[in-house]
């Protein structure tokens, strides 16, 4: 299901389906496709994979939390922002690239995504309070560019291996 948008745009709003394997549409009635929107795949328990278009610029909230069977992500690489909880819970998350494009992850967008091992955090982010918190992340690797690593961004991780580039100039505590 589906609605136009503020922006000219087309939002999902829900996913009726029954695919594990999602390919979102990039057009819909000849508009893009540009948010998915909050609680649009909450709580489906099939889902393995979803393939989010390339004109997508934001996930909100809820929009894939207590997905269990999630296991992949292939995100927009124009995706901006994505807002609390759009992950929250996704227990067998295990593999997701973030696009250079993305400046924004609100707080808890990754909670308890207990499979998710290694991260890359693009060089624009800012936000997260609290983005990883409970996940599984061993590895986090910031891009160059990044020069503030926020609070709690990684509280109650089992963080083994932080890769820093020469950018970051304050680690918050």
């Amino acid at each position: 299901e589906y609605e136009d948008n503020e922006d000219g745009g087309i939002s999902i709003t829900k996913y009726v389906g029954t695919a594990t394997e999602v390919v979102i549409p990039s057009k819909i009635n000849g508009k893009d496709v540009t948010e998915i929107g909050g609680y649009a795949f909450s709580n489906n328990k099939s889902i393995t994979y979803v393939s989010v278009p390339d004109t997508v610029l934001s996930i909100f909230i809820y929009a894939f939390e207590n997905c269990p069977s999630l296991k992949k992500v292939r995100l927009s690489q124009n995706l901006e922002t994505i807002y609390g909880r759009a992950f929250y819970n996704c227990t067998n998350l295990s593999e997701i690239i973030f696009p250079d494009s993305l400046t924004s992850i609100a707080p808890e967008a990754f909670t308890n995504c207990s499979s998710l091992k290694h991260i890359n955090i693009p060089a624009n982010i800012t936000g997260g309070y609290e983005a990883f918190a409970n996940s599984g992340v061993e590895t986090i690797e910031f891009e160059n560019g990044v020069e503030t690593i926020l609070t709690r961004f990684f509280v109650n991780t089992k963080i083994k291996e932080i890769i820093l580039p020469d950018s970051v100039k304050t680690i918050e505590l």
